[in-house]
């Protein structure tokens, strides 16, 4: 089975072809770039499928009409995914007009898709797992309780077991989810780690309760 994956074309190849410098995402067999069918677009798509010879990736076009239409561009991925029968192993979330990224997380959200970023400014490409954030969200909204108990800073697994009348090792395996997933921050003071809430957190709490 030949896997893919998907990107808008924007009008940067750089944002469009970096991530293919992470090994793990250039195992791939096609590339398809959604974009308008103009005479620029084709252009900078012959450019990027030459770039692409020497890794064996073929660039396959999807034509849009509009790409500052959410619903053109989710339904054309929609379209894609459909032909080829199977989901994509990635999408590139970097590229093209703030609204034809929005389509691209949404679809890669509700269809279990890696999403890839790639910044200019630091020049890192970075991959979200949107599995992840099913397990964020679940957690900040499952683990109300421990995040009160912290409210005021500085609590050690002894004082958050004590407030709560929860079992330290039940408190300690939460605490560990939670950090994992980067909702609390953790210090060591002697042979006693100190456990606070964070920005992370903070910005949850204001915007979801």
């Amino acid at each position: 089975m030949d896997k893919y994956a998907i990107s808008l074309l924007g009008f940067d190849k750089k944002i469009v072809l970096m991530p293919l410098m992470e090994y793990r995402l250039s195992l791939i067999d096609y590339y398809v770039l959604l974009t308008t069918e103009d005479e620029k677009s084709r252009s900078l798509i012959d450019e990027i499928s030459s770039s692409l010879l020497s890794f064996n990736i073929n660039v396959m076009p999807a034509w849009i009409n509009d790409i500052y239409d959410f619903y053109d561009i989710y339904v054309t991925i929609m379209s894609v995914v459909n032909k080829i029968g199977y989901m994509p192993s990635w999408i590139n979330c970097s590229a093209g007009t703030g609204v034809g990224v929005s389509a691209m997380v949404v679809f890669a959200i509700q269809n279990g898709i890696k999403l890839v970023s790639y910044s200019k400014g630091s020049n890192k490409t970075r991959i979200i797992k949107v599995e992840v954030i099913d397990k964020f969200l679940k957690y900040a909204s499952n683990e109300k309780s421990i995040f009160h108990s912290m409210e005021n800073g500085n609590k050690t697994i002894n004082d958050i077991s004590r407030d709560l009348n929860m079992d330290k090792s039940t408190v300690s395996r939460k605490l560990k989810r939670l950090k994992n997933l980067n909702l609390i921050d953790v210090k060591r003071d002697g042979k006693k780690y100190i456990f606070n809430t964070n920005e992370t957190w903070k910005k949850i709490i204001n915007g979801r309760y």
